[in-house]
């Protein structure tokens, strides 16, 4: 959906809560119901998945939206009153990995998964700015695919050490979709790293598959330090 009026003064004022998070990492909010609004929630409802499976109430997106105004300042009431309990979550089961196992899920109703995002959107403006920069797991706008390249140019910026250039190709090959059989893939004991076809495909449903070197193969003892 298409940002509003309210999408920029909502992140004009979370930008405001990450700079004051920023500037008093020593401050403790005490409470977030007051960052909380109408508009708020209208950019709440407006980042939150329209496509998603009902919860136990059955009711789908579209039912919510054909009473929109409504639905959001009565959610807003419940939330600054202390009234708003979430409802059960139902369980429901997706394929894993072939097909051949599923594996449980909950599913809130869409009204929770608004409130949940607009709950969201305050602590992560708040949150953020505690991470190490270092740090790619869960956050929003960074992925694991991140961190691998973050290594790869790290290792490669380090040169000088074999054992370094043996960690970027195995950093190399596990973010590749096919393995990777360079002879300057070489270990300090003369046994390619190559041989040992360790690879990653993102597209893959069942995530990765790796073999691991023979022991011996790889020495990462002296990383830190070149021959």
């Amino acid at each position: 959906m298409a940002e509003t009026q309210d999408s920029g003064t909502v992140s004009t004022r979370l930008q405001r809560i990450a700079e004051l998070a920023r500037a008093h990492p020593e401050r403790a909010f005490h409470s977030i119901h007051h960052f909380i609004d109408l508009a708020h929630l209208r950019e709440a409802y407006r980042r939150t998945r329209k496509s998603g499976v009902t919860g136990v109430d059955g009711e789908t997106a579209a039912q919510f939206a054909s009473q929109l105004e409504v639905r959001l300042e009565s959610l807003l009431e419940k939330l600054r009153s202390g009234a708003y309990r979430a409802p059960p979550v139902r369980r429901a089961h997706i394929p894993k990995g072939d097909g051949s196992k599923t594996r449980p899920i909950g599913v809130p109703t869409f009204e929770d998964n608004v409130l949940q995002r607009a709950v969201t959107m305050v602590l992560e403006a708040i949150y953020e700015q505690d991470f190490h920069p270092g740090s790619y797991g869960f956050r929003p706008g960074r992925s694991a695919h991140q961190a691998l390249q973050t290594v790869w140019e790290t290792s490669m910026e380090m040169g000088g050490s074999r054992r370094r250039r043996n960690l970027a190709c195995v950093v190399a090959r596990s973010s590749s979709a096919t393995p990777t059989t360079s002879s300057s893939c070489a270990s300090t004991r003369g046994t390619h790293i190559a041989s040992s076809r360790c690879w990653r495909s993102a597209s893959s449903a069942s995530g990765s598959v790796c073999t691991r070197p023979r022991p011996g193969s790889f020495d990462s003892s002296g990383l830190g330090s070149g021959p």
